[in-house]
């Protein structure tokens, strides 16, 4: 038997400060419409272990277990309370476009609008091929009866014809989005299925952004240059003193706040698509920060060095915790997580430079730091095989001894961080013009994401980035299972092998068919 953490739907619970509260809170009633904070704050955090505390709960090959199987129709893992049935079940969302074409309404969809970049389309856009039915291909700019179109964003800036360069439409301002726009987002059918939802990049999709989130329930997670130098330069100086003074020399025994004199810098923004450890730099010291003239750009961050908690002997490396999170409605907020993440472990064993004061110390070889599967550039110490370094969660947890409370403690902040983060952001994303267009048609969008995070030293999750478009085509044992049954389940959840639903009874078949999928948000009253 495999076990893995599972995120539960809860309210925000009193674990938080006031001020935090506040902010989520506000988030909460934007989406809501209403104000639920006295109901939040007066719930008992130890009376129910399912609605306060993520679960590790027995999985078979990766998949929650339940008395139903995945995808059966009358599976329900809502908790009914009264003769009125679970609440969770109602939905918000508008009624269908009068418009609707009732032939388009009921018939089994296969007409797909497929972007052309294998590399986040690959897998997904095979299994939608053979396994769901999608082999009608489309152009959505001379055809507007399709069902679904797949990458649509960014990838459709201009005609698509074989060996042709890629041409990213970024802004939804050329080609297929011209049309769309053009056309009307709100015109949109309710049978009509659109990936991805947007607005994650100009939010919590770039670090920059992720910081502008992080920090308002969280004011020293990062700092935003040049707004926070002054203030970001008092903490550098204060940690390199410290560091100094202890002869701390950044041994793995810091904390997340940064005791460690080894600063974090970022270059990132809506427009620039930093990924797999590009615009990424280790610093020491001030003298290291862009000069005022390049920060004044307003896309340099600075983030404390996380130390993270390690395994012993070969297994003394940094790792990196992958969890996909999927997004089915931007009004109301339905996201959901996976219930298995999986972990890449760094090429190197973590042992940094020992010697030298705190703000003029050596860094660490970026190969004990980087834990990016696919980086180039670093060679592997032999200690361990790729296999090793890409354990699964229940894997990952023995090796490195989080167990207990410690793992209970871990679980339970990435449900509280991720739900901040998501519910922070709501607003802004679900105003963005598509979004707005799709819920006034009755259409529907979707986003399959993967949030990039860390356990802590001190046992607390640490989320590093959101991916809007994982690499779509994981070989790795475990990555490679588990991004495959994630892409299936997401699927059938959201009814893409059925006729089309309403839009008002979406929310109620998506927990009904939640396969391996955890509800870890749903604004629906």
């Amino acid at each position: 038997m495999i076990y893995c953490h599972i995120i539960i739907r809860t309210p925000i619970t009193t674990e938080l400060e006031d001020g935090v509260l506040d902010t989520i809170d506000k988030a909460i009633t934007d989406e809501q419409g209403v104000d639920t904070k006295e109901q939040k704050i007066s719930i008992d955090t130890n009376t129910s272990f399912k609605q306060n505390a993520i679960a590790l709960l027995p999985v078979t090959n990766g998949i929650l277990d339940s008395e139903t199987p995945s995808g059966n129709p009358n599976q329900n893992q809502t908790t009914t309370t009264g003769g009125g049935g679970p609440k969770q079940l109602e939905s918000s969302e508008p009624v269908a476009n009068t418009n609707t074409n009732q032939n388009n309404q009921n018939r089994t969809r296969h007409k797909m609008h497929l972007g052309k970049w294998w590399a986040h389309m690959g897998r997904p856009s095979q299994i939608l091929k053979e396994e769901f039915g999608y082999n009608i291909s489309v152009d959505a700019t001379k055809d507007n009866d399709w069902d679904l179109i797949f990458g649509g964003y960014p990838h459709y800036g201009e005609p698509p014809i074989a060996r042709r360069p890629k041409k990213w439409d970024w802004t939804m301002e050329g080609y297929l989005n011209h049309h769309l726009a053009e056309r009307g987002w709100d015109r949109l059918q309710p049978h009509q299925v659109w990936f991805p939802c947007m607005g994650c990049k100009d939010s919590y999709c770039n670090k920059r952004g992720m910081c502008e989130i992080t920090r308002k329930f969280d004011p020293d997670s990062c700092f935003l240059l040049p707004d926070d130098l002054e203030k970001v330069t008092k903490h550098m100086e204060a940690a390199a003193s410290s560091s100094a003074n202890n002869n701390d020399n950044n041994d793995g025994d810091g904390d997340v706040t940064g005791t460690s004199s080894l600063w974090v810098l970022k270059q990132d923004s809506n427009t620039m698509h930093k990924h797999m450890g590009t615009g990424v730099s280790f610093i020491r010291n001030v003298s290291q920060l862009p000069s005022r003239e390049d920060m004044a750009d307003g896309t340099w961050i600075v983030q404390p060095f996380v130390e993270q908690w390690m395994g012993t002997g070969d297994y003394h490396r940094r790792q990196e915790i992958r969890l996909y999170v999927a997004i089915t409605s931007t009004s109301p907020l339905r996201a959901y997580a996976w219930n298995e993440p999986w972990v890449g472990l760094a090429m190197m064993v973590y042992d940094p430079p020992k010697g030298g004061d705190g703000a003029n110390a050596a860094a660490p070889d970026v190969c004990m730091l980087d834990t990016h599967i696919h980086r180039k550039g670093c060679d592997e110490d032999g200690l361990l095989t790729r296999d090793q370094r890409t354990p699964s969660f229940e894997e990952f947890s023995r090796l490195y001894n989080l167990v207990g409370a410690d793992l209970d403690r871990f679980q339970k902040s990435v449900r509280i961080l991720l739900r901040n983060i998501l519910a922070t952001a709501n607003p802004q994303i679900r105003a963005h013009p598509v979004n707005d267009g799709i819920t006034k048609s009755g259409a529907s969008c979707f986003s399959f994401l993967r949030a990039d995070m860390t356990v802590a030293s001190n046992g607390e999750a640490y989320v590093y980035e959101i991916n809007e478009f994982p690499f779509a085509n994981e070989k790795d044992r475990v990555a490679s299972r588990v991004q495959a049954r994630a892409y299936r389940d997401l699927f059938q959840m959201i009814g893409l092998d059925r006729p089309a639903l309403p839009a008002e009874e979406r929310a109620a078949f998506e927990l009904a068919n939640l396969g391996g999928w955890i509800p870890l948000y749903d604004a629906s009253p």
